[in-house]
């Protein structure tokens, strides 16, 4: 227990970190493409910079001139798709913020087919576990690449008040253009949660696993402490009649566990730590280890172990004394 609730909290705290704000719509996306390309996977294009032997990798994800803006996905330099782009010849294309790092890229450069329309913010595309990687957004134009290379990806916002009826309309329209279209409706919000499987599967494990342990460690003291208090009796009985209050008698039980599960939480601490650190190494974003998560439980392991000792020893501590020492 010692070990595996750390974890537990500091495995919750990442989770939290992935929630998405709270918005008043949401985006799906209708996938009716054999390439499938949709805003979550990685797809990689390879150009020559001019003259400079220099090569440029981005993932590239062909859109629509209105995708930045109704994604919400501002520009920091240069400007945004503007229907004009769909009739040019050469891709227009826009840079997020890393790649213009990465590759010195300018507003208005041109080499090979690319047009540099602008620089878009950087964002995260793709799960914690992964940095901010170099992206571009293109518009083909009437490049013939154009033809062969359709997104076929759709993405929509809707209501979330009125989803089914929003959701049919979609459907029918989709119909309307192509009757045997078999278009596969996905909302964005659990496209990206699916990127978290693994985790969130892993914090229902390290729960339940806590639980058991909880479980385990509880019947483990009541055990002990029957036993304690049984084969302690005559001892408590001729400590009342000395003068000892019920308090102090459950001090004494209590003190000895308390200073038990100290020693076990000094043993137990590097270990938690050392494993979630190497745990978080997995992640380019790493949610912070406090010292109060291993604060938070050792207090609540403290006050389970308290409360058992203290509900099991109250009894035998208020027993009459003489009946105690009599009976032993």
């Amino acid at each position: 227990a010692a070990v595996i609730l750390p974890a537990g909290i500091v495995i919750e705290g990442l989770n939290d970190s992935k929630k998405l704000s709270e918005k008043k719509y949401t985006i799906a996306f209708v996938d009716g493409c054999h390439e499938n390309f949709d805003l979550l996977q990685q797809y990689r294009l390879v150009r020559w910079r001019g003259g400079v032997a220099r090569l440029i990798a981005p993932n590239i994800f062909p859109v629509a001139p209105n995708f930045l803006s109704f994604m919400g996905i501002g520009i920091t330099e240069g400007r945004d798709f503007i229907a004009d782009d769909n009739r040019k010849s050469n891709f227009t294309v826009i840079f997020n913020q890393t790649a213009q790092r990465q590759y010195g890229l300018t507003v208005g450069e041109r080499f090979g087919e690319w047009d540099i329309a602008g620089i878009a913010r950087d964002f995260n595309f793709k799960p914690l576990q992964y940095g901010i990687e170099p992206i571009a957004f293109a518009v083909f134009g009437d490049h013939p690449i154009a033809k062969s290379w359709q997104t076929g990806t759709l993405y929509v916002k809707v209501n979330p008040a009125n989803l089914s009826a929003t959701l049919k309309f979609i459907r029918e329209t989709i119909q309307e253009f192509d009757p045997d279209a078999e278009e596969n409706l996905v909302f964005l919000d659990d496209s990206i949660g699916q990127l978290y499987q693994k985790e969130r599967n892993l914090s229902t494990l390290i729960l339940l696993f806590s639980l058991l342990s909880m479980l385990i460690s509880v019947v483990g003291i009541f055990g002990l402490v029957l036993f304690e208090t049984q084969y302690r009796r005559k001892e408590i009985g001729i400590r009342k009649i000395h003068g000892a209050t019920v308090g102090e008698i459950l001090r004494i039980f209590n003190g000895t566990y308390v200073r038990i599960v100290l020693a076990c939480f000094v043993v137990a601490t590097p270990v938690a730590y050392y494993g979630v650190k190497r745990w978080l190494e997995n992640f380019a974003y790493r949610t912070p280890i406090h010292s109060w998560i291993f604060l938070a439980a050792l207090i609540v392991v403290l006050s389970v172990v308290v409360a058992i000792i203290t509900l099991r020893c109250y009894k035998t501590a208020t027993d009459n004394p003489i009946k105690s020492i009599k009976t032993e």
